[in-house]
């Protein structure tokens, strides 16, 4: 009797294990297009397609392609060129890009609609009225070209419509350029995405020990300050000993997290499969989806820097 109830409370300890902490690192995500045959990009003069509304079109252009050229500094992979944002990290004088990007924006237009309505009082014009809303319209195009035969590798393409949400007085409609900026972010970051390894913050739950041993217990908490200050592989280390010392599940969980922040991905997942057969934790199978994303990932980036 007394074997049957300490194999209960021992699956009891386990199904109530405690995740006591969330950690986040960096990766690299790679571009969803595989350019890695390229190593210069050159972005073509832009088209502007309104004549009245030439200045906030280019304005609106600029604005995309200053955030699009932050996401090639931080990916650093492509000699960019480009008139007005122009970023060579080698100084290199490129005569044919490998990639151009066709950047436009087709039917650019700002309308506003309303009415300032005024009347005379005592001989004085007052403004009885005055109720407007502004709208930009337009579509942006974003196309992918191979230099050395014109290909069209891809296309982007995002509809810009922004405008007041409320009627306000003619003289404060807003700045059109300022009314799709954030639009204009969004859309750069898409685009990156399909272009440039882009950075992104993974969280990753670190586990608390059940053990009532208070040295053991110690250790656990000095480890996990290791790893808080991002030694991964000092704090890889000593969960490692830990786990084989004791056998400890929050030790072998751990260890198996640092394992796959020094993309060591097989061993991060055998030794995860091997403890989500002990405890079936749904924070550990999203664990293990999360960090078989990111074994993909870093399979694709080590492919694509081998060609």
């Amino acid at each position: 009797m007394k074997k049957i109830i300490s194999l209960m409370l021992a699956v009891f300890a386990i199904s109530t294990m405690a995740f006591s902490a969330t950690i986040s690192i960096e990766r690299k995500k790679p571009s969803t297009m595989d350019l890695s045959f390229a190593k210069t990009m050159e972005i073509k003069p832009v088209q502007i397609s309104s004549r009245s509304e030439g200045d906030s079109e280019r304005k609106t252009v600029e604005i995309f392609i200053s955030e699009l050229m932050n996401y090639a500094k931080e990916d650093g992979k492509f000699i960019v060129k480009y008139d007005a944002f122009k970023y060579v990290p080698d100084s290199a004088d490129v005569e044919k890009a490998d990639i151009y990007l066709d950047i436009y924006i087709r039917d650019y237009r700002i309308t506003d609609s309303g009415a300032t309505i005024t009347n005379k009082v005592d001989g004085e014009e007052v403004v009885i009225s005055d109720s407007w809303k502004r709208m930009v319209g337009g579509d942006l195009q974003v196309s992918v070209i191979r230099g050395s035969d014109n290909t069209v590798l891809g296309k982007k393409e995002f509809q810009i419509f922004a405008g007041n949400s409320e009627p306000v007085a003619k003289s404060q409609l807003g700045d059109p350029v300022e009314l799709v900026r954030s639009d204009c972010k969004s859309w750069a970051f898409v685009t990156a995405q399909a272009l440039f390894d882009t950075y992104y913050n993974v969280p990753l739950t670190i586990m608390d020990t059940k053990s009532k041993d208070k040295a053991f217990k110690s250790s656990m908490k000095d480890t996990y300050k290791i790893l808080k200050g991002k030694n991964y592989m000092e704090a890889k280390d000593a969960y490692a000993k830990l786990y084989a010392s004791s056998d400890d599940f929050a030790a072998g969980y751990n260890y198996a997290v640092c394992l796959a922040i020094c993309n060591e991905y097989d061993q991060a997942l055998e030794l995860f499969t091997k403890l989500y057969g002990i405890n079936s934790d749904k924070k550990i199978r999203k664990t293990i989806e999360t960090v078989t994303q990111l074994q993909n990932e870093y399979n694709t980036m080590t492919q694509r820097l081998q060609k």
